[in-house]
């Protein structure tokens, strides 16, 4: 993990030296260029959209199963309460 935040660190000093270092471009972005990006933008949007419907599913099922184990775990708290309560009643 520590590696990881180093290497990112010195990737980010490197990018933003060489944005320093550059000078002006002068270049032009024609229209053709712009809606190719747009068009990139819009393929992404739709594969992840795609991919979550996919896996939409299996997505329910974990969360559902997650949330079914913190109730099952206070249910039997809950019932290891209500014997105990029980056995002072009989007790008494």
């Amino acid at each position: 993990m520590i590696k990881h935040k180093f290497l990112i660190k010195i990737v980010l000093i490197f990018f933003f030296l060489f944005l320093g270092l550059y000078s002006n471009a002068y270049a032009y972005l024609d229209p053709g260029s712009i809606s190719y990006v747009f068009t990139l933008i819009i393929a992404g949007l739709a594969s992840a959209s795609y991919m979550i419907k996919l896996y939409w599913q299996n997505l329910k099922n974990f969360f559902s199963k997650l949330i079914n184990k913190k109730k099952d775990g206070k249910e039997q708290l809950t019932n290891k309460k209500l014997q105990k309560d029980e056995k002072k009643i009989d007790e008494n």
